[in-house]
């Protein structure tokens, strides 16, 4: 049996890598983003796969075979980002059967032109088998569809950036952690295939791009595990934020699925002396006042205010909680504000009647 590249192997790290990741998400569904971070990461692997059966054949025919298959996860991993990064940051909106259909047709009519083996030569103008080396590679000249839906690749790449980048300059500390993991996983490959595409790379027929999902799979895993990334999403904040909390008197937090504070307002911080930076990804039992009574009332299903006697900034005071669910675009939960009004001048109101 023929040992397998330096090259296979380090792709086959990466698969590995990348699949653990994948996993990971996919256990996170329903929270924001899991599903298409999924899809992005499922397309990784199946580029990387695929790629190490190119470079281990010997023919012409069988590489070009398996580059055609390749197709498939390149084109993936963009459409996966970009609704990702939408559905994460609160934009699901735009997440709609939709809009995935519009966006995925150009990525569809590529595989189907790579299925029926680039008629006109629209992918690939010339395919040679070049020896290096380092390897055997497959080195094709491309064709005017490959520009086309390179360009669309990026163009993708950069539209899904955009919300993230604004989450680096945000308060939350998590959400930095988060934002920056996610923008590391995904411009290591971008910047592999820009390096391919303009020729930077010496070694001809040499895509590093799926040779840096290694990167990718662990940036996104790190993302994952050490920064919560979908249990700890920022899209209930946005949602939240629509409700106009900051603007109000009362102290509000934003609870997501999976126990943990989202985000609170300025008057919650204030009231109950809660450091907001510290405080955003902490479970909510140790924030929140009286949370546990709080939950009960949520488990109950009673819609009416419960009193409870806080301690806040001027002393014990009592107040009524309210809980409310945030509903994305698609009527799922993806967090519960909690209100506290402080109800003391109307108790004393009441009792000098």
């Amino acid at each position: 049996m023929t040992a397998l590249s330096p090259l296979s192997v380090t792709l086959l790290v990466a698969v590995t890598v990348g699949l653990a990741a994948a996993i990971l998400a996919w256990r996170e569904r329903p929270e924001p983003g899991a599903t298409w971070l999924a899809v992005l990461l499922a397309g990784q692997v199946w580029w990387a796969t695929f790629l190490v059966f190119e470079l281990e054949a010997t023919t012409l025919p069988a590489k070009a075979l398996w580059y055609d298959v390749q197709w498939v996860g390149v084109v993936a991993v963009p459409v996966g980002w970009l609704f990702f990064a939408l559905a994460y940051t609160g934009y699901d909106r735009y997440v709609t059967p939709f809009s995935v259909a519009l966006v995925s047709v150009l990525p569809a009519a590529t595989v189907a032109v790579a299925a029926a083996g680039d008629p006109g030569n629209l992918l690939a103008a010339d395919r040679v088998v070049r020896e290096t080396t380092v390897g055997t590679f497959l080195d094709v000249v491309p064709g005017p569809l490959y520009y086309v839906i390179a360009g669309y690749t990026y163009l993708l790449g950069a539209v899904g950036s955009i919300p993230l980048i604004q989450l680096i300059r945000d308060d939350a500390r998590p959400f930095r952690g988060q934002s920056a993991a996610l923008l590391v996983g995904t411009a290591a490959p971008w910047a592999g295939s820009v390096a391919y595409i303009s020729g930077a790379i010496p070694i001809p027929g040499l895509d590093p791009t799926p040779l840096v999902f290694g990167v990718s799979g662990v940036a996104y895993l790190l993302a994952l595990s050490r920064f919560r990334l979908l249990t700890l999403a920022p899209a209930p904040r946005r949602r939240a934020r629509q409700l106009v909390f900051e603007q109000l008197h009362d102290p509000v937090f934003v609870v997501g699925t999976e126990g943990l504070l989202v985000d609170l307002n300025e008057s919650a911080a204030e009231t109950f002396g809660v450091d907001r930076r510290e405080a955003i990804g902490q479970p909510a039992s140790a924030v929140v006042p009286k949370y546990d009574a709080v939950r009960e009332l949520d488990e109950s299903g009673n819609d009416k205010p419960r009193a409870i006697r806080v301690v806040g900034r001027d002393g014990q005071r009592p107040y009524e909680a309210t809980i409310r669910d945030v509903v994305d675009d698609h009527d799922r939960t993806t967090a519960r504000v909690i209100t506290f009004h402080d109800v003391g001048a109307y108790l004393g109101q009441q009792q000098r009647l």
